[in-house]
């Protein structure tokens, strides 16, 4: 670009009067023509303005001289649940920003059944100070909320998401599609904690993406066929970067349908293996062009949401970069947001009254976890991959020693249920947590005085997940906001979750299992094929609470 040009367009297109800076000798990854150039990249008030190979001449305000670093567009995490992280709001922006995750798009579907309209303003108002550039999905049953129009024009709600439930009820259609005639939100997304064929048809009916939890090439490819571009999962429970990024290589799938995002990721996961950054590092490791794998972070993802002011460095976009010391590896030496290198932590977090004593404080009696007659009681059996559970063959009165008893109730401890559980293995201890994915309470252990306790220190402690043995608490993460969300600082937090963990060896938990998956997952009705909730034993692929007889894998 001519010198001449290029102070014509700051003087005159941009008001010379504002400062301006130039970040010197970057190799900038250009996620539109798949290359990486060694240029100048000149910034004004947030945004790129120029570009050039020719720029040093220029004099501006300031300069950064990246000594040939790699520059990309800043990381953007497609879909996550905030609470799954145990994180507050304030704390999981910096560590995503550390990560190189200039932008997320969060699901507040579980602040919405807790703290309703209000826990959804309160989460939008806390995130006006953050670093990174946060979004939020809403929940299809937010839409009958009358004040949620209030809201729905906001500029960081960019749609709403729809369970396999909603996805399988054609009654549901005309009303979300009906619900939005009057409102500027286009984008529904899908959400599919696992492949299903059922819900795949009726993906065409919705958005341009899909959050499934595909985990072979073959399951992705049907997600293509629907026409919908498929967002990875890279979370602690399901991760399945490898398998879809080494069969869409074999199969010649296109790249640019793909990108990422860290549902239900812990903060343990999170601190130790990183953010979006971790999942290109791993499509890296598994054979992609380093290349590639930033446009997945980058320009893919921010094309499911039409977020045209990011995704690539280019003239005009916001100037979200992250610099590279090396491309292969990911190694980040700074995070820019809007031309700034942010170092310092957001704002305190705020929380109204009603995010904390969310679980019913009402006196439990200890014929709460009594079963009669032991022979009628269903024995759930759960698979090493902690997300599949099946009907056992056993009879609970024939292997009762070797089985673990599961109590269920909402928050209110209104309704319960209780079943017998196989393959976890706990001896002389219960655990007992309020982190699931339905907001049920769950407590499984092999003795009720142990049981019992846990649910009471729940109640006292106001949420989070204990370990009790011995009628004695051994450990627990303390989760008070939410039910869900710790106080602590991310780094007294990770010292609770590894000491918890730690325990969880002395009470002979099943080591091929993730305790935190078993706790998400086994209430959710939308994972097959049997899940226990506070209304009984449900058959994920009848839709229906039933008495159910032992199953086949």
């Amino acid at each position: 670009m001519d010198n001449n040009i290029l102070n014509n367009y700051m003087n005159i297109t941009l008001n010379r009067d504002k400062s301006f800076f130039i970040f010197r000798n970057a190799r900038i990854v250009n996620v539109i023509s798949d290359e990486v150039k060694k240029c100048d990249i000149a910034v004004c008030n947030g945004t790129i303005v120029a570009i050039s190979d020719y720029l040093e001449n220029i004099k501006a305000d300031d300069e950064i001289d990246l000594k040939g670093k790699f520059v990309c567009p800043g990381f953007i995490n497609t879909y996550t649940v905030l609470e799954s992280s145990l994180m507050s709001l304030q704390d999981y922006d910096m560590l995503s920003l550390k990560n190189g995750t200039t932008t997320f798009v969060a699901d507040l579907t579980n602040v919405y059944n807790i703290a309703g309209y209000s826990g959804i303003a309160n989460y939008l108002k806390e995130s006006e100070n953050l670093n990174c550039n946060p979004y939020f999905l809403l929940p299809v049953s937010a839409l009958k909320n009358e004040n949620i129009s209030q809201i729905l024009s906001c500029d960081s709600i960019l749609g709403l998401t729809v369970s396999p439930d909603d996805l399988s009820d054609s009654q549901n259609y005309k009303h979300i599609f009906e619900s939005l005639n009057h409102t500027k939100i286009k984008n529904i997304l899908p959400v599919m904690p696992l492949y299903s064929e059922n819900n795949i048809k009726n993906l065409s009916l919705f958005s341009t993406c899909a959050i499934v939890g595909a985990s072979s090439v073959e399951e992705a490819s049907q997600v293509l066929r629907a026409g919908k571009s498929l967002s990875i999962r890279d979370g602690s429970y399901v991760n399945n970067v490898r398998n879809i990024i080494v069969g869409a290589i074999r199969n010649f799938l296109p790249m640019n349908v793909f990108s990422f995002n860290t549902y239900l990721k812990n903060a343990k996961d999170l601190i130790n293996d990183g953010f979006i950054n971790a999942s290109v590092k791993k499509a890296v490791n598994a054979g992609l062009n380093p290349v590639y794998a930033v446009k997945m972070a980058t320009i893919n993802a921010s094309s499911v949401y039409s977020l045209n002011h990011l995704g690539s460095i280019s003239v005009g976009k916001q100037a979200d970069m992250v610099v590279l010391n090396d491309l292969t590896s990911v190694d980040i030496d700074s995070v820019y947001v809007k031309g700034k290198c942010v170092n310092k932590s957001s704002s305190a977090p705020y929380y109204p009254p009603n995010f904390f004593n969310t679980i019913s404080t009402k006196k439990l009696k200890p014929d709460i976890l009594s079963v009669d007659p032991i022979d009628n009681i269903t024995v759930i059996k759960i698979l090493n991959d902690s997300m599949t559970t099946f009907c056992s063959d056993k009879k609970s009165s024939e292997n009762f020693d070797s089985l673990n008893k599961i109590f269920v109730s909402d928050k209110n401890f209104d309704n319960t249920s209780i079943a017998y559980i196989e393959n976890i293995g706990i001896k002389n201890a219960a655990v007992a947590s309020s982190i699931s994915l339905q907001n049920d309470i769950i407590s499984i252990g092999d003795n009720d005085d142990d049981m019992f306790l846990a649910l009471n220190r729940l109640q006292q402690s106001g949420g989070g997940i204990v370990i009790v043995s011995n009628n004695t608490v051994v450990s627990e993460i303390h989760l008070p906001v939410l039910a869900a969300v710790s106080k602590l600082p991310v780094k007294k937090l990770l010292e609770q979750i590894t000491e918890f963990e730690s325990n969880l060896q002395n009470i002979n938990f099943n080591s091929k299992l993730n305790l935190f998956s078993v706790l998400n997952n086994i209430t959710s009705t939308n994972i097959p094929k049997v899940k226990i909730t506070p209304n009984g034993i449900f058959d994920v692929l009848s839709k229906s609470f039933v008495n159910l007889k032992p199953q086949n894998k």
